[in-house]
């Protein structure tokens, strides 16, 4: 897949994220790092998806982004739908979670699938993440690179103890974000504003 062009306005875009992977795999510290800046102390993992917003400026294009996190088993089905980018994570030091991944992202493909017939839309871009990439391995960097491939999807690693703007950067780069753009306008015109 090509880079794709940035809009030519500067006008925030909307991005919708959407974090997803098995209880316990970091996805909370992700989101905590890049919208607080911190690494929160250990918690228990989320039981309920739950949504935060954000602004992120990659190259010269700003995005008010919302970041909805959700676990294997309890996601909200038209927020999946309705995500322009979708970051899946697993722990390096679980091969489970990693295992789970390919079904993860067919269950991914299967609800957005339907919905992506129209030109002017484009389905959500998808990255697998190996995090906490500090413990101690049972997935080598190797293997994630060639799961997400055979997936055709991005790759990256991180640790929430270190930056995790390029995960997000990375998601929309990949996104073609003239469709971006032409949501927008029709957003706005429906408003009035066009």
């Amino acid at each position: 897949m090509g880079r794709a062009t940035l809009p030519r306005q500067n006008k925030p875009l909307p991005f919708k994220f959407v974090v997803m992977g098995e209880r316990g795999v970091g996805k909370t510290a992700i989101i905590e790092k890049l919208v607080h800046d911190q690494l929160d102390p250990p918690h228990e993992p989320t039981m309920i998806p739950t949504t935060t917003a954000t602004t992120i400026t990659t190259g010269a294009q700003t995005f008010d982004v919302t970041i909805t996190e959700a676990n294997t088993d309890t996601y909200d089905r038209e927020v999946i739908r309705d995500s322009h980018g979708i970051i899946l994570v697993y722990d390096v030091g679980n091969q489970s979670s990693f295992q789970n991944i390919p079904s993860l992202y067919a269950r991914v493909q299967n609800l957005v699938s339907a919905d992506f017939t129209s030109p002017a839309s484009a389905p959500p871009s998808v990255v697998v993440v190996g995090h906490m990439t500090e413990r101690e391995r049972q997935v080598s960097y190797a293997e994630g690179a060639m799961a997400a491939e055979a997936l055709k999807c991005g790759f990256e690693e991180s640790t929430a103890k270190g930056d995790v703007n390029h995960l997000f950067s990375n998601v929309i780069q990949r996104r073609n974000l003239s469709s971006l753009s032409n949501e927008e306008r029709k957003r706005n015109r429906f408003c009035g504003f066009w």
